[in-house]
């Protein structure tokens, strides 16, 4: 917890750097297993700085190093189903602390141009964007940092995704739904004093949960693309101050995308619109 005295004049600066080697390999067992490994080093870094005036309200930086390497066997069962166990690993030399993110997945080829896929994974983010809560003015904001377990939690995610796939010469469509839980949430509460001084106190016991579809139809023709997208998506929290979860401030109910790509060869024209819209009744 910091305070300073809170003035009309502010600066705020938000920076992060990811520097990354990594090496893939794909080896082919025989005619049904296809191992995919790979790995290598990951350094991450940011830094967190808000003024008021000359007065610094917060100078936060750190940084941290992770050995990660990961594996997945691809079982050809049959002509049409595809088995896929897999596991990721990331050991923080922070904390001198080993994470494992086991992933399954299957797909069905019902016919050539129809399939259905199942996937399930644990994940872990060490890089993540925290909002920052004014609850004074009700208003909040946001700042990427790195979760080193020590001053941030680093966050672990499970996912569920079911999605059906359907393709027929130059049109696709694909409708997926998916549910994850979120452990490990992270956000800083800023305050007045009764002195008019500025307090900022973090909060480490946030949960998660979000559910969503989404819906693609695409259309070739020759060189050109067009497609729409539309998403229907929850997305909630829980911290120790609620009495249920309530929706996150990223929350997006609704999302419709579309875009155009007309390829003449010399000359291409690309077009895109997004809109997004939430109904607070839902």
């Amino acid at each position: 917890m910091s305070s300073v005295p809170v003035t009309s004049q502010s600066d705020r600066g938000n920076q992060i750097q990811e520097i990354k080697a990594i090496a893939d390999n794909h080896s082919t067992i025989n005619y049904a297993h296809t191992l995919i490994w790979g790995g290598g080093l990951t350094s991450n870094s940011y830094r967190f700085s808000e003024n008021y005036s000359t007065q610094a309200v917060s100078d936060l930086k750190n940084d941290v190093q992770l050995l990660h390497a990961y594996a997945s066997d691809q079982f050809n069962l049959s002509r049409t189903f595809t088995f896929n166990p897999g596991i990721r690993l990331d050991y923080s030399f922070l904390e001198h602390k080993a994470y494992w993110q086991p992933r399954l997945s299957a797909r069905m080829d019902l016919n050539e141009f129809f399939k259905m896929a199942v996937s399930w994974g644990k994940y872990n983010q060490f890089v993540s964007k925290n909002f920052v809560i004014d609850n004074s003015r009700g208003t909040y904001n946001s700042a990427w940092t790195v979760c080193d377990g020590d001053k941030l939690p680093v966050p672990s995610s499970t996912h569920w995704i079911a999605g059906a796939y359907y393709r027929f010469k130059g049109f696709s469509a694909s409708l997926e739904g998916y549910y994850k839980t979120l452990n490990g949430l992270s956000r800083v509460n800023r305050s007045q004093g009764q002195f008019g001084q500025l307090i900022l106190t973090y909060d480490n016991s946030g949960t998660g949960r979000s559910a969503g579809l989404d819906l693609l139809v695409k259309q070739q023709f020759r060189r050109h693309y067009a497609w729409v997208s539309y998403s229907l998506s929850k997305t909630e929290e829980l911290f120790s101050d609620f009495t249920k979860y309530r929706p996150a401030p990223q929350d997006q109910r609704h999302e419709l995308k579309s875009a155009l790509i007309l390829d003449f060869s010399r000359f291409v024209f690309f077009y895109q619109l997004c809109i997004w819209f939430r109904f607070s009744c839902l």
